[in-house]
């Protein structure tokens, strides 16, 4: 059972604030969740390059706090 991603703006109800509130929380634990390589790779160049994360988040197709999540893991890891 995978956790569907809803974004804030599509919540409802309290049973879809819960649900999303379970996906950032495994967001947190596991940043790099549902994330391909190739979207990695993107993300590394475009951090590289000094694109701001937003951009980053829109363009990879994932949620901007994803990418700051991956974008700390990788900063914690050095």
């Amino acid at each position: 059972m995978g956790l569907k991603k809803l974004r804030f703006d599509e919540l409802r109800n309290k049973s879809d604030i819960a649900r999303r509130q379970r996906y950032v929380d495994a967001i947190y634990k596991n940043p790099y969740m549902g994330v391909t390589s190739s979207q990695l790779n993107k993300i590394k160049d475009m951090h590289a390059k000094q694109v701001k994360r937003s951009v980053i988040a829109r363009t990879v197709g994932i949620e901007k706090f994803q990418v700051n999540q991956i974008l700390i893991s990788w900063s914690s890891k050095k």
